[in-house]
């Protein structure tokens, strides 16, 4: 057992090392190589992987089989092709940025997974598991944003406002790519002789090959690949390993054979990327590639701590909610208290920007306006810790209780970090606002600034769910010593289920 965690904790890491090269080498090549060369590279490094299952193939071919060859057909298509393909047919030079591509396909494709997963708990009745779940994946995806908005600033971290188009189309992306690790592992968990991998590979292979018609035919394209050289074999390779990690990951290792039961660990491992990158740049220094150092390392460091919580909360709600006892009524009423509050100042203004325009040509502009809570890290920030803490109540149970106190720690922790995210905005691209005069963000002629405004909703909240996560934590450590020394704690009126 403890051999198999470590297994997967190694996968995890791969993944998300691989990941984390594959979208950084995507804004290099993307523009610069045609996207169906991409994609046939890509699939080509898939069959590399998979031509392990070569000598199962014929076996696919069985009248009982075609159902399961079916879903692995389609299953690679999603993921190898049509995945990759509304990423890179909608990445061009710098639209969407890099911090908004690893945004849009890293931290909202695991929050996709992580709420298919909730949706699959509570088809099965575990409800406390599918909220908790669904609180882990907001949590982790604020921490991410808020990470990707300090890269910089004035930070180019403008999702869903600067290019809303080409954001959607990455979201969508994270759809076909959950929807083909799902079908892929549902066909692995049928077909124990396994295999699977190979059938989805040489489909997506296919249609990428047939897809290159379209720009020149396969020696067009093979053309294009060898013109790129060896980092362009890197860039299809470091995807081809995160992919084949991903599934690795999403299968269930258990002896119940659940089928998709690792998405959890995918879901957390898809939250990583933006804060192992940013641990990249800090090491860059002590490997000799010293340079400007943009990031905002506070913030930065506050973001990577709300993530890690997330993703924890996401990785353990099953585990921390096998409820052993009712759940009291006045505790689950109490814990949702913070997020309304927050909710609340979501809608009320938190920041203030202040611009001052000069180009040099006599024209000038100085201009202030308010941003939302919901436009800042503040807002969002405050109702990912009150997510937490309901997340941290329901997880209550004495089952799991080391599991609980990990989740209530973590997020208590994320208290105090509110001080550094409190005047992080979410976009500094406004529509209302000429392009011209914003495409100046960074240079000499435009000077923006953020100052945070009296925003009483969002503080109070922080320091409700402080209080609450202090009082939870409290709990699980006293009930815990008592449960060691055999003293079960009293029986409380007032619960229910």
């Amino acid at each position: 057992m403890r051999s198999d965690a470590w297994r997967r904790i190694a996968i995890g890491v791969v993944f998300v090392a691989a990941l984390s090269a594959y979208t950084t080498l995507l804004a290099y090549y993307s523009p610069r190589v045609p996207t169906t060369a991409s994609l046939v590279a890509l699939a080509a490094a898939v069959v590399l992987f998979a031509l392990p299952g070569a000598p199962r193939l014929r076996s696919w071919f069985a009248p009982d089989r075609r159902r399961d060859l079916g879903g692995a057909v389609t299953g690679g298509v999603l993921m190898f092709f049509v995945a990759p393909w509304m990423v890179l047919a909608n990445h061009h030079t710098d639209a969407p940025p890099g911090s908004q591509v690893v945004f849009t396909t890293t931290a909202c494709w695991g929050a996709i997974i992580a709420l298919a997963w909730a949706t699959v708990l509570f088809r099965r009745g575990q409800r406390r598991a599918a909220v908790v779940t669904a609180c882990g994946a907001l949590a982790a995806v604020v921490g991410s944003a808020v990470i990707l908005a300090d890269w910089e600033r004035p930070s180019s971290f403008s999702p869903f406002v600067r290019y809303p188009l080409g954001d959607v189309w990455m979201v969508a992306a994270g759809l076909a790519f959950a929807a083909g690790v799902w079908l892929l592992v549902r066909a692995s968990s049928r077909v124990r002789g396994g295999g699977t991998l190979l059938p989805g590979a040489l489909a997506a292979l296919f249609l990428a090959m047939t897809a290159s018609l379209t720009q020149g035919g396969p020696i067009a394209a093979v053309s294009a690949l060898a013109s790129a050289g060896a980092p362009m074999a890197v860039f299809a390779l470091t995807g081809a390993v995160a992919w084949v990690a991903a599934l690795e990951l999403a299968r269930d290792t258990s002896p119940l054979g659940r089928g998709a039961a690792g998405l959890p660990s995918l879901a957390a491992a898809l939250f990583l990327p933006a804060a192992a990158l940013s641990l990249l740049a800090r090491l860059e220094p002590l490997l000799g590639a010293s340079g400007p150092d943009p990031l905002l390392w506070a913030p930065v460091a506050a973001g990577t701590l709300l993530t890690l919580a997330g993703a924890l909360t996401v990785m353990a709600a099953a585990a921390a909610t096998r409820a052993d006892r009712p759940l009291p009524l006045r505790a689950a009423v109490a814990s949702l208290a913070p997020a309304l509050i927050a909710i609340v100042g979501m809608a009320l203004p938190a920041l203030r920007a202040t611009l001052s325009w000069n180009p040099g040509d006599g024209r000038t502009l100085d201009i202030a306006w308010t941003l939302a809570g919901a436009e800042t890290a503040a807002g969002w920030w405050a109702l990912a810790v009150a997510a937490l803490l309901l997340a941290a109540v329901l997880s209550a149970s004495a089952r799991s209780r080391p599991v609980g106190l990990a989740i209530a720690l973590f997020a208590l922790a994320c208290v105090p970090a509110y001080l550094a995210a409190r005047g992080v905005p979410l976009h500094t691209w406004n529509t209302w606002l000429a392009p011209e005069v914003q495409q100046d963000y960074g240079t000499p002629y435009a000077a923006l600034m953020f100052a945070p405004v009296a925003a009483w909703p969002l503080d109070a909240s922080v320091v409700l769910s402080g209080a609450g996560l202090a009082l939870v934590s409290t709990y699980h450590a006293i009930v815990g010593v008592r449960g060691r020394t055999g003293q079960p704690p009293a029986p409380k009126s007032g619960e229910m289920r």
